[in-house]
């Protein structure tokens, strides 16, 4: 475990394994929403403009880190 940089929350610090799951299964999940939100943002580059498009890929990444968390939270407790 590491106390400086990775997927940190109480559940994911409590052991090894906990840590070990989270570590690999957070950026799997960021991974996948990153390409739908650049499938988005692409899309609303062509029709709707770069400034729409910044501030929409703005929000999609605050609900999709939310999400993210909320996920790997739920995968942690199926765990124990």
């Amino acid at each position: 475990m590491n106390s400086l940089y990775g997927y940190r929350t109480p559940q994911s610090l409590k052991n090894e394994k906990n840590w070990q799951f989270a570590n690999k299964l957070w950026p799997k999940i960021l991974l996948k929403y990153s390409l739908i939100i650049l499938g988005i943002q692409l899309t609303t580059i062509v029709f709707f403009g770069y400034i729409i498009s910044v501030f929409l890929t703005i929000i999609l990444w605050i609900i999709i880190l939310f999400l993210s968390i909320i996920l790997t939270e739920n995968k942690l407790k199926k765990i124990r």
